[in-house]
């Protein structure tokens, strides 16, 4: 077995013994800032902390044996200064999204709450207004809403709610034909506020009549308009009402436009990584969410709608705002303002 070296006084190595680098040429240990696993050379005493030649290119500053060094005391560390912040930088809040439990706009969903967004159940027709006082950061409004939000909020990206032809689920019932509903009065029963303005210039502008009267279903009316999960209940028909139409295949024949009933929105306040997260789990949910409603299996009861009904449903509509939408929501637009004004 080799023996140990030894040390100039014939002995064994002594703790504070000064070693000189030219004892040390060819034997020096590598700087321990460079690697962990650096072995003791050979000629080297073992466990000798205190008397290390950093002869090499260390970056740490060089360290002489702890008997040079008496009246030295090692500098305390200084504690982790963090910047000044007004909470954001320390916790960042949850983005708060309005949820409509309808399931035209169950796969805008699918994602937000594994991504730690807090989802709150808010009917569509308070959406807005929710937005406006701060409730939500953001969600997704009503079309003709939309237009009444743009010095309090901004789209997100071009994620809508647009029917390409046939709606499913904004429905126009009345007891007669449409043609003959001049100066008549209609119901508004569970509906949102574009389908109600939507229905108004189709009577205006491709029947050419006056624009009806608004009541209550208590009222006695001529006909009755419904939207959303309550119109899909009744997508079969209602007894009373023998004609039966639906607003966006109307809208599609007057135009040959798709019809954007919805718009999704966010606060102009909202921090800029916040609204990132907002429309990649949007755009999560046009793949995912899309998707998993195709190959749904189970019936929808509340809705009385069978796995086949529900895609044949799902699959007219586009999530998407293109070129066709933003003609149609243009036009919208204008033809509602005319209608308006008279």
């Amino acid at each position: 077995m080799r023996q140990p070296q030894m040390g100039e006084n014939g002995g064994k190595w002594e703790r504070n013994q000064k070693i000189s680098p030219t004892q040390m040429s060819g034997n020096v240990r590598k700087c321990p800032g460079k690697s962990k696993n650096s072995r003791t050379p050979k000629g080297e005493p073992p466990n000798l902390p205190n008397a290390v030649n950093l002869t090499g290119n260390c970056p740490l500053p060089k360290i002489q044996c702890r008997n040079q060094t008496q009246n030295r005391r090692p500098q305390a560390l200084r504690p982790l200064s963090l910047p000044k912040s007004s909470g954001k930088w320390c916790k960042q809040m949850a983005i708060k999204v309005g949820r409509v439990t309808q399931l035209s706009f169950e796969p805008f969903y699918i994602d937000m709450e594994r991504r730690g967004v807090q989802l709150r159940d808010i009917p569509l027709n308070r959406v807005a207004e929710a937005i406006r006082e701060g409730e939500i950061d953001g969600g997704p409004v009503p079309l003709t809403d939309s237009f009444d939000l743009e010095g309090h909020a901004a789209p997100v990206a071009g994620f809508c709610l647009s029917a390409a032809a046939r709606s499913g689920s904004n429905l126009f019932y009345s007891r007669k034909p449409i043609e003959e509903l001049d100066n008549g009065r209609v119901a508004l029963s569970e509906v949102d506020p574009t389908t109600v303005q939507l229905l108004q210039v189709i009577l205006a502008k491709k029947y050419r009549l006056n624009v009806p009267e608004l009541v209550q279903t208590a009222d006695e009316h001529d006909a009755l308009v419904i939207s959303g999960d309550a119109a899909l209940r009744r997508r079969r028909g209602m007894r009373g009402y023998g004609h039966r139409y639906d607003l966006g295949q109307e809208w599609h024949a007057l135009t040959q436009l798709p019809f954007v009933f919805a718009r999704w929105m966010r606060r102009n306040d909202m921090e800029r990584r916040d609204a990132m997260l907002l429309e990649d789990t949007l755009y999560v949910g046009l793949e995912e969410g899309v998707d998993s409603l195709f190959h749904l299996s189970d019936p929808r009861e509340n809705l009385l709608m069978l796995a086949r009904d529900v895609m044949e449903y799902i699959i007219g509509y586009r999530y998407f705002v293109g070129l066709s939408e933003q003609k149609s929501i243009d036009l919208f637009r204008t033809y509602r303002n005319q209608v308006l004004a008279q």
